[in-house]
């Protein structure tokens, strides 16, 4: 009873933003928020018995309070910022659950999120109408898809929540897949590759390239290379054949925007503008300008002095918080740094690598750390797995 419980409260979290547009009811934000707490007041365990812990812990509480001080003070004001309540709310809420992370919440975690993975998969297959057909549920899928680019596939939060979502699921099954040889895991990760290359979310597929080649390049420097790379071509290529032509070309265009990456149509010469909106804001307001001031979450009357910076969190964070986000920014990196040059090579280590690098890739091109759901993911794994690098003090009874 308690599992299903679980599992009934991270499957509601992730799936409230499309009810909220079925519904046309803002208010199940608020309910998935609750449902996430709630879930990991039963998961997890509030401590503070290590010093990475007790740091863990002021880290989390000063960025929230200094959040919320930026939010009150602005609406106070009305100062050159506007922060809003939702972007508050989808930023400290994962943050909150930090404090509550040990290690049965996190294996707990990571074998709940197939179930929300592949929930979200097939949905985002029902509603997909770039094969030609119409969706099940015309309206529903209408409403679900609001927002989604032509050809794109996504679930209930658009493709560029959807993209990462499937990236990761494929770092988790595949992982497993790599250590153990289970042909379930395997055909997973077949699967979460499918979405998320019919996402076309580019900077997601260059993060799992980055994260293959890791790996593959590991296995052939200790000699060890198992003709794994076969897998992977055979995925890629056979995706690419069964894909209809229209989707097909349209995939190859958005990779290719990778290769002509600084050209005006590139993956990086489109984002120039949000680049230097972000250095703009930081000099003009080192101290940050709040939460849901700048990025995708920023409301129509958000402030005139701050320039909006749509395409690229590193810039959104620095905007929106200032020195602090920089401070976030460098934390998140040192801490993931430390952690994967101190553990063994195991499961546990190239997950991390993995959704590591699919949030430093995916940042340089879109505002992941706003994406509801995913960011709980993203910030779950890049600061609470980091406190199992102390057990390198013990090598011999690490668990990694």
């Amino acid at each position: 009873m308690l599992e299903f419980s679980l599992v009934f409260l991270i499957v509601f979290y992730s799936l409230a933003p499309g009810l909220a547009k079925i519904f046309d009811a803002p208010a199940f934000f608020m309910f998935g928020y609750v449902g996430f707490l709630s879930y990991s007041f039963i998961a997890g365990k509030f401590t503070l018995s290590s010093k990475f812990e007790r740091k863990k812990v002021a880290l989390v509480l000063f960025i929230v309070v200094y959040s919320i001080f930026l939010f009150v003070m602005q609406e106070v004001q009305n100062s050159y910022g506007r922060s809003n309540i939702n972007a508050l709310f989808v930023f400290i809420t994962p943050l909150f659950v930090l404090l509550l992370v040990n290690k049965s919440f996190a294996s707990g975690f990571a074998r709940h999120f197939h179930i929300v993975g592949l929930l979200h998969l097939a949905l985002a297959f029902l509603i997909y109408d770039g094969f030609g057909f119409t969706p099940l549920l015309p309206e529903i899928s209408a409403a679900l898809r609001d927002g989604a680019m032509a050809n794109r596939m996504s679930s209930v939060s658009g493709s560029l929540a959807f993209g990462p979502l499937m990236a990761i699921g494929f770092v988790l099954s595949f992982s497993k897949w790599w250590f153990d040889r289970n042909p379930v895991f395997g055909f997973i990760s077949v699967l979460y590759f499918v979405g998320l290359l019919l996402s076309f979310q580019r900077s997601a597929l260059v993060a799992i390239v980055l994260w293959l080649a890791y790996l593959f390049g590991r296995d052939f420097i200790y000699g060890v290379f198992r003709k794994k790379l076969i897998f992977i071509l055979a995925i890629f290529i056979l995706t690419l054949v069964w894909l209809p032509d229209q989707v097909s070309q349209f995939s190859m265009k958005r990779i290719d925007s990778i290769f002509l990456a600084f050209s005006k149509e590139g993956a990086l010469g489109e984002r120039l503008g949000s680049y230097s909106n972000s250095l703009a804001n930081f000099s003009k307001f080192p101290w940050g300008v709040g939460l849901g001031s700048v990025g995708q979450l920023s409301t129509a009357d958000s402030a005139s002095d701050v320039l909006k910076v749509y395409d690229t969190d590193y810039g959104r964070i620095i905007s929106e918080l200032g020195f602090l986000g920089v401070f976030l920014i460098m934390s998140i990196y040192f801490y993931n740094f430390r952690a994967i040059i101190r553990s063994r090579y195991s499961v546990d280590k190239i997950v991390r690598v993995g959704v590591f690098l699919i949030w430093a890739v995916v940042s340089v091109g879109s505002n992941i750390l706003e994406f509801y759901f995913v960011n709980s993911i993203i910030l779950l794994v890049v600061f609470s797995t980091s406190v199992k690098s102390q057990c390198f003090k013990s090598i011999k009874s690490c668990s990694l």
